[in-house]
């Protein structure tokens, strides 16, 4: 009887770190894109005094700011071994 509980309890254990390391993963990854999500959200509101509309390169530049947190961020994530 105890060989069974503790079977079944190991189960539980691996199964709960099967879970923990999903949730790490799907964390990091909305961690990464609710930031891009932000600034995508505030250049779509269509804003009239916004310096950077004027701009010629403001769109680029908003552009390679996004990819450059993006990767910044996944590469941090990494080297932490969370995704």
């Amino acid at each position: 009887m105890v060989k069974a509980a503790l079977e079944k309890w190991e189960q539980i254990i691996l199964l709960m770190h099967c879970w923990m390391q999903w949730w790490t993963i799907t964390s990091s990854i909305a961690t990464i894109f609710i930031p891009l999500g932000f600034v995508a959200g505030m250049y779509g509101m269509n804003f009239k005094y916004m310096p950077e509309l004027g701009w010629h390169w403001g769109y680029p530049v908003v552009v390679t700011s996004m990819v450059a947190v993006g990767l910044f961020m996944l590469i941090y994530f990494r080297k932490k071994k969370w995704v």
